[in-house]
């Protein structure tokens, strides 16, 4: 995926060392929605040492505004319905909820 042309790969670092990453790809929605692209964060990473200082916000922060300037009209991320922590990062950084999916664990053939 960090090789496609339409995807955003930032980094962040800290003296020479990379403390997070976030990788963000286009994808094209079916034609009943309002927006045609949009941009998902498949990857986001800061390291636990250097969290909850701003990195993982400023993170979001670029790839929106890389993506923006693109012309990709919304940036989407899916997280674990259990992880609040995560989904408060998210509000500050100006996500609200949409989708919600929900799993049912299916049996193989054993």
């Amino acid at each position: 995926m960090a090789e496609d042309p339409r995807a955003t790969l930032v980094v962040a670092e800290e003296d020479g060392r990379v403390i997070g990453y976030l990788l963000a790809t286009i994808e094209r929605d079916l034609p009943i929605y309002v927006c045609e692209e949009y941009g998902i964060v498949r990857e986001w990473w800061v390291e636990p040492a250097f969290r909850r200082r701003g990195v993982g916000k400023a993170l979001i922060d670029r790839a929106a505004t890389d993506l923006a300037s693109a012309g990709i009209p919304q940036l989407r991320i899916r997280t674990a319905a259990p992880d609040a922590d995560v989904r408060s990062v998210l509000e500050r950084c100006g996500f609200r909820p949409a989708a919600s999916e929900m799993v049912k664990e299916l049996r193989t053939g054993d």
